[in-house]
Protein backbone atom coordinates (compact mmCIF):
# COMPACT_ATOMS: atom_id res chain seq x y z
CA UNK A 1 0.00 0.00 0.00
CA UNK A 2 1.60 2.66 -1.22
CA UNK A 3 -1.09 5.77 0.36
CA UNK A 4 1.17 6.67 3.40
CA UNK A 5 4.42 7.49 1.66
CA UNK A 6 1.97 9.19 -0.98
CA UNK A 7 0.49 11.62 1.58
CA UNK A 8 3.91 12.29 3.37
CA UNK A 9 6.16 13.27 0.05
CA UNK A 10 2.84 15.04 -1.03
CA UNK A 11 3.09 17.01 2.72
CA UNK A 12 6.58 17.40 2.79
CA UNK A 13 6.66 19.04 -0.49
CA UNK A 14 3.84 21.49 -0.04
CA UNK A 15 5.39 22.40 3.52
CA UNK A 16 9.07 22.57 1.56
CA UNK A 17 7.15 24.89 -0.98
CA UNK A 18 5.69 27.01 1.38
CA UNK A 19 1.55 26.13 -0.59
CA UNK A 20 -0.91 26.91 1.87
CA UNK A 21 -3.94 24.69 1.80
CA UNK A 22 -5.85 27.44 -0.42
CA UNK A 23 -3.46 26.61 -3.00
CA UNK A 24 -3.52 22.67 -2.22
CA UNK A 25 -7.53 23.14 -2.76
CA UNK A 26 -7.30 24.69 -5.96
CA UNK A 27 -5.05 22.22 -7.50
CA UNK A 28 -7.60 19.76 -6.34
CA UNK A 29 -10.44 21.54 -7.57
CA UNK A 30 -8.47 21.85 -11.16
CA UNK A 31 -7.25 18.66 -11.28
CA UNK A 32 -10.89 17.05 -10.27
CA UNK A 33 -13.42 19.19 -11.00
CA UNK A 34 -16.64 16.84 -9.87
CA UNK A 35 -14.86 16.40 -6.29
CA UNK A 36 -14.60 20.23 -6.39
CA UNK A 37 -18.37 20.88 -7.39
CA UNK A 38 -19.63 18.01 -4.65
CA UNK A 39 -17.18 19.63 -2.20
CA UNK A 40 -18.64 22.95 -2.73
CA UNK A 41 -22.41 21.39 -2.70
CA UNK A 42 -21.41 20.09 0.72
CA UNK A 43 -20.24 23.90 2.03
CA UNK A 44 -23.08 25.11 0.80
CA UNK A 45 -25.29 22.85 2.93
CA UNK A 46 -23.61 23.01 6.07
CA UNK A 47 -23.72 26.69 5.37
CA UNK A 48 -27.56 26.04 5.17
CA UNK A 49 -27.86 23.66 7.68
CA UNK A 50 -26.12 26.55 10.45
CA UNK A 51 -28.14 29.33 8.97
CA UNK A 52 -31.50 27.48 9.13
CA UNK A 53 -33.71 29.80 11.62
CA UNK A 54 -31.76 32.58 9.38
CA UNK A 55 -33.36 30.56 5.74
CA UNK A 56 -36.10 28.85 7.08
CA UNK A 57 -39.07 30.37 6.07
CA UNK A 58 -41.66 28.80 8.76
CA UNK A 59 -40.87 27.39 12.30
CA UNK A 60 -40.55 23.51 11.58
CA UNK A 61 -42.45 21.94 14.48
CA UNK A 62 -45.13 24.57 14.55
CA UNK A 63 -48.44 23.08 13.55
CA UNK A 64 -51.13 24.66 10.94
CA UNK A 65 -54.04 22.65 10.51
CA UNK A 66 -55.53 24.50 8.30
CA UNK A 67 -52.52 24.42 5.78
CA UNK A 68 -52.59 20.75 6.08
CA UNK A 69 -51.35 18.42 3.46
CA UNK A 70 -50.50 21.42 0.90
CA UNK A 71 -48.83 20.69 -2.40
CA UNK A 72 -45.87 23.38 -3.62
CA UNK A 73 -47.30 26.68 -3.81
CA UNK A 74 -45.46 30.66 -3.95
CA UNK A 75 -46.70 30.41 0.17
CA UNK A 76 -44.90 26.83 0.76
CA UNK A 77 -42.56 26.05 -1.89
CA UNK A 78 -42.62 22.68 -1.60
CA UNK A 79 -45.64 21.93 0.40
CA UNK A 80 -47.03 21.00 3.50
CA UNK A 81 -47.40 17.80 5.80
CA UNK A 82 -50.25 16.13 7.49
CA UNK A 83 -50.44 18.95 10.32
CA UNK A 84 -49.72 21.86 8.37
CA UNK A 85 -45.82 22.16 9.20
CA UNK A 86 -43.75 23.79 6.46
CA UNK A 87 -42.10 20.87 4.88
CA UNK A 88 -39.19 23.31 3.38
CA UNK A 89 -38.18 24.31 6.57
CA UNK A 90 -38.02 20.92 7.96
CA UNK A 91 -35.83 19.52 5.70
CA UNK A 92 -33.39 22.77 6.12
CA UNK A 93 -33.27 21.84 9.66
CA UNK A 94 -33.05 17.74 9.99
CA UNK A 95 -29.76 18.39 7.91
CA UNK A 96 -28.08 19.56 10.63
CA UNK A 97 -29.01 16.71 13.01
CA UNK A 98 -28.32 14.46 9.83
CA UNK A 99 -24.91 16.46 9.12
CA UNK A 100 -24.50 16.24 13.05
CA UNK A 101 -24.84 12.68 13.04
CA UNK A 102 -22.89 11.79 10.50
CA UNK A 103 -19.54 13.87 10.90
CA UNK A 104 -19.75 13.12 14.71
CA UNK A 105 -20.13 9.35 14.17
CA UNK A 106 -17.26 9.26 11.22
CA UNK A 107 -15.21 11.62 13.94
CA UNK A 108 -15.40 9.73 16.91
CA UNK A 109 -15.40 6.10 14.96
CA UNK A 110 -12.25 7.24 13.19
CA UNK A 111 -10.67 8.29 16.39
CA UNK A 112 -11.42 4.99 18.57
CA UNK A 113 -10.47 2.84 15.35
CA UNK A 114 -7.32 4.25 14.54
CA UNK A 115 -6.22 3.72 18.31
CA UNK A 116 -7.23 0.06 17.78
CA UNK A 117 -6.13 -0.74 14.64
CA UNK A 118 -2.71 1.03 14.98
CA UNK A 119 -2.41 -0.84 18.44
CA UNK A 120 -3.51 -3.93 17.35
CA UNK A 121 -1.37 -4.14 14.62
CA UNK A 122 1.93 -2.82 15.91
CA UNK A 123 1.59 -4.74 19.19
CA UNK A 124 0.47 -7.92 17.80
CA UNK A 125 0.47 -10.88 20.00
CA UNK A 126 -2.18 -11.96 21.84
CA UNK A 127 -3.93 -8.83 21.81
CA UNK A 128 -4.12 -8.25 17.95
CA UNK A 129 -5.78 -11.96 17.69
CA UNK A 130 -8.29 -10.94 20.82
CA UNK A 131 -8.85 -7.39 19.19
CA UNK A 132 -9.79 -9.00 15.47
CA UNK A 133 -11.88 -11.87 16.94
CA UNK A 134 -13.81 -9.15 18.74
CA UNK A 135 -14.15 -6.89 15.26
CA UNK A 136 -14.94 -10.34 13.30
CA UNK A 137 -18.09 -11.08 15.40
CA UNK A 138 -19.53 -7.59 15.22
CA UNK A 139 -18.96 -7.73 11.57
CA UNK A 140 -21.00 -10.83 11.38
CA UNK A 141 -24.38 -8.70 11.81
CA UNK A 142 -25.98 -6.64 9.19
CA UNK A 143 -24.64 -3.14 10.27
CA UNK A 144 -28.64 -2.29 10.59
CA UNK A 145 -29.60 -5.02 12.19
CA UNK A 146 -26.79 -4.98 15.13
CA UNK A 147 -27.83 -0.75 15.06
CA UNK A 148 -31.72 -1.93 15.71
CA UNK A 149 -30.62 -4.27 18.36
CA UNK A 150 -28.45 -1.68 20.21
CA UNK A 151 -30.96 1.12 19.59
CA UNK A 152 -33.63 -1.08 21.10
CA UNK A 153 -31.73 -1.80 24.25
CA UNK A 154 -31.12 1.43 24.75
CA UNK A 155 -33.92 3.59 23.34
CA UNK A 156 -34.06 5.99 20.96
CA UNK A 157 -32.24 9.30 20.98
CA UNK A 158 -29.52 11.50 19.85
CA UNK A 159 -26.64 9.54 22.17
CA UNK A 160 -28.27 6.24 21.82
CA UNK A 161 -27.83 6.96 17.52
CA UNK A 162 -24.39 8.07 18.25
CA UNK A 163 -23.01 5.00 20.06
CA UNK A 164 -24.75 2.30 18.00
CA UNK A 165 -23.66 3.84 14.96
CA UNK A 166 -20.09 4.22 15.90
CA UNK A 167 -19.87 0.26 17.00
CA UNK A 168 -21.18 -0.17 13.42
CA UNK A 169 -18.58 1.82 11.89
CA UNK A 170 -15.44 0.81 13.90
CA UNK A 171 -14.71 -2.77 12.66
CA UNK A 172 -14.10 -1.59 9.38
CA UNK A 173 -11.71 1.35 9.85
CA UNK A 174 -9.73 -0.93 12.32
CA UNK A 175 -8.69 -3.61 9.79
CA UNK A 176 -7.52 -0.86 7.34
CA UNK A 177 -5.66 0.90 10.06
CA UNK A 178 -4.26 -2.76 11.24
CA UNK A 179 -3.22 -3.65 7.64
CA UNK A 180 -1.45 -0.41 7.50
CA UNK A 181 0.48 -0.55 11.03
CA UNK A 182 1.60 -4.11 10.09
CA UNK A 183 3.48 -3.00 7.25
CA UNK A 184 4.87 0.69 8.24
CA UNK A 185 5.93 -1.36 11.87
CA UNK A 186 8.98 -3.08 9.27
CA UNK A 187 9.98 0.32 8.11
CA UNK A 188 13.57 1.31 8.73
CA UNK A 189 13.00 4.15 10.13
CA UNK A 190 10.26 2.49 12.94
CA UNK A 191 13.49 0.12 13.22
CA UNK A 192 15.69 2.95 14.17
CA UNK A 193 13.15 4.94 16.47
CA UNK A 194 13.38 1.35 18.48
CA UNK A 195 17.45 1.09 18.22
CA UNK A 196 17.83 4.55 20.01
CA UNK A 197 15.28 3.76 22.68
CA UNK A 198 12.25 5.41 21.57
CA UNK A 199 9.02 3.81 23.77
CA UNK A 200 6.18 1.76 22.38
CA UNK A 201 3.99 4.18 22.66
CA UNK A 202 6.36 7.26 20.82
CA UNK A 203 7.02 5.21 18.27
CA UNK A 204 2.85 4.36 17.94
CA UNK A 205 1.94 8.15 17.86
CA UNK A 206 4.78 9.45 16.27
CA UNK A 207 5.89 6.96 13.50
CA UNK A 208 3.21 4.52 12.71
CA UNK A 209 -0.31 6.74 13.04
CA UNK A 210 0.52 9.40 10.46
CA UNK A 211 0.77 7.16 8.01
CA UNK A 212 -2.56 5.38 8.47
CA UNK A 213 -4.11 9.14 7.93
CA UNK A 214 -4.38 8.84 4.11
CA UNK A 215 -6.42 5.73 3.83
CA UNK A 216 -8.62 6.51 6.75
CA UNK A 217 -9.49 9.86 5.66
CA UNK A 218 -10.51 8.63 2.27
CA UNK A 219 -12.56 5.94 4.04
CA UNK A 220 -13.55 8.48 6.60
CA UNK A 221 -14.86 10.57 3.67
CA UNK A 222 -16.55 7.98 2.20
CA UNK A 223 -18.33 6.99 5.07
CA UNK A 224 -20.25 10.43 5.83
CA UNK A 225 -22.77 9.48 3.16
CA UNK A 226 -23.33 5.65 4.17
CA UNK A 227 -23.79 7.07 8.38
CA UNK A 228 -26.48 9.51 6.77
CA UNK A 229 -28.40 6.48 4.88
CA UNK A 230 -28.00 4.48 8.44
CA UNK A 231 -29.32 7.64 10.55
CA UNK A 232 -32.08 8.36 7.75
CA UNK A 233 -32.88 4.00 7.90
CA UNK A 234 -32.99 4.40 11.83
CA UNK A 235 -35.14 7.30 11.81
CA UNK A 236 -37.30 5.64 8.79
CA UNK A 237 -38.17 2.63 11.17
CA UNK A 238 -39.08 4.61 14.14
CA UNK A 239 -35.90 3.79 16.10
CA UNK A 240 -34.21 7.48 15.44
CA UNK A 241 -34.19 10.82 17.06
CA UNK A 242 -37.86 11.15 17.83
CA UNK A 243 -40.61 13.95 17.24
CA UNK A 244 -41.02 16.54 17.03
CA UNK A 245 -37.18 17.10 15.91
CA UNK A 246 -37.12 17.22 12.30
CA UNK A 247 -34.61 14.07 10.49
CA UNK A 248 -34.90 13.38 7.08
CA UNK A 249 -35.44 9.63 7.99
CA UNK A 250 -38.08 10.44 10.30
CA UNK A 251 -40.21 13.15 7.77
CA UNK A 252 -40.17 9.76 5.39
CA UNK A 253 -40.90 7.90 8.25
CA UNK A 254 -43.62 9.86 9.55
CA UNK A 255 -45.14 9.83 5.90
CA UNK A 256 -45.33 6.23 5.59
CA UNK A 257 -47.10 5.18 8.95
CA UNK A 258 -49.58 8.14 8.44
CA UNK A 259 -51.02 6.96 5.16
CA UNK A 260 -50.70 3.65 2.61
CA UNK A 261 -50.11 6.13 -0.22
CA UNK A 262 -48.51 9.43 1.03
CA UNK A 263 -48.37 12.63 -0.80
CA UNK A 264 -45.90 12.66 -3.10
CA UNK A 265 -43.85 15.74 -2.14
CA UNK A 266 -43.89 14.35 1.18
CA UNK A 267 -41.64 11.25 -0.29
CA UNK A 268 -39.60 13.04 -3.01
CA UNK A 269 -38.23 15.92 -1.23
CA UNK A 270 -36.86 14.32 1.92
CA UNK A 271 -35.85 11.78 -0.76
CA UNK A 272 -34.20 14.22 -3.16
CA UNK A 273 -32.20 15.92 -0.54
CA UNK A 274 -31.15 12.35 0.83
CA UNK A 275 -30.08 10.93 -2.50
CA UNK A 276 -28.14 14.43 -3.52
CA UNK A 277 -26.16 14.49 0.19
CA UNK A 278 -24.90 10.73 -0.42
CA UNK A 279 -23.95 11.33 -3.82
CA UNK A 280 -21.69 13.93 -3.08
CA UNK A 281 -20.25 12.77 -0.37
CA UNK A 282 -19.29 9.72 -2.34
CA UNK A 283 -18.33 11.49 -5.18
CA UNK A 284 -16.09 13.53 -3.13
CA UNK A 285 -14.75 10.46 -1.26
CA UNK A 286 -13.79 8.68 -4.49
CA UNK A 287 -11.76 11.71 -5.70
CA UNK A 288 -9.79 12.11 -2.29
CA UNK A 289 -8.94 8.88 -3.33
CA UNK A 290 -7.59 9.11 -6.27
CA UNK A 291 -5.75 12.59 -5.32
CA UNK A 292 -3.90 10.54 -2.77
CA UNK A 293 -3.19 7.07 -4.19
CA UNK A 294 -0.25 7.52 -6.41
CA UNK A 295 -1.45 4.35 -9.05
CA UNK A 296 -4.69 6.82 -9.16
CA UNK A 297 -3.50 9.55 -10.02
CA UNK A 298 -2.47 8.82 -14.27
CA UNK A 299 -5.41 7.39 -14.56
CA UNK A 300 -7.92 10.75 -14.87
Amino acid sequence: MRWPNALATSASTARSNGAPVVGIVVRFVRRYPVGGAMGFAIVLLIVAAIAAPVLSPYDPIRIKVLEARQGPSAQHFIGTDYMGRDLLSRIIYGARVSLFVSVTVVVMSTVLAMALGVASGYIGGRFDMITQRVMEVILAFPGLVLALALLTAMGAGVIPILIALTVVRIPATTRVTRSVAISVKEYPYVEAARAVGCSHIRIMLRHVAPQTVAPVLVLATASLGTVIIAEASLGFLGLGIPPPTPTWGNLLGGVVTATFKPLWWLVVFPGVAIVVTVLAFNLLGDNVRDAVDPRLRGTT
